[in-house]
């Protein structure tokens, strides 16, 4: 029963550049929050400018942010037709993509430019 997902992202490019244009995501709509909200809700004083884009049942809300998330665990798995099409395109795009072979089956990742992770399945 997921409804969404929420991330940060660092530059509003990204938004067009790699979840529109790379992952296929549509833009739903986007709206402000203010910064008293912003701070009730994650601790952050600040208007922060959100979108939110869909593809299918993924819905992901991205909140534009100028702090750029560390490196961790987190990450979203979504499938493709074809995931080394995907990877190629990816890599075309400039996006850092690991892949590690394995005997049973190949692990494939992309990262957008904010350190957000995505594990690539094939449909």
């Amino acid at each position: 029963m997921l409804e969404h997902v929420g991330l940060t992202v660092f530059d509003r490019s990204e938004i067009k550049a790699f979840y529109q244009s790379l992952l296929g995501l549509g833009l739903q709509y986007d709206f402000t929050i203010p910064a008293d909200l912003s701070e009730n809700l994650f601790g952050i004083p600040k208007q922060t400018r959100v979108y939110l884009l869909s593809k299918g049942n993924l819905k992901l809300e991205l909140f534009i942010s100028k702090r750029k998330t560390p490196r961790n665990y987190t990450h979203i798995c979504i499938s493709v037709e074809n995931r080394k099409a995907f990877i190629q395109k990816a890599k075309q795009k400039g996006y850092e993509c690991t892949v590690v072979r394995r005997e049973k089956s190949d692990l494939f990742f992309i990262r957008d430019k904010s350190n957000n992770l995505f594990e690539i399945k094939e449909q």
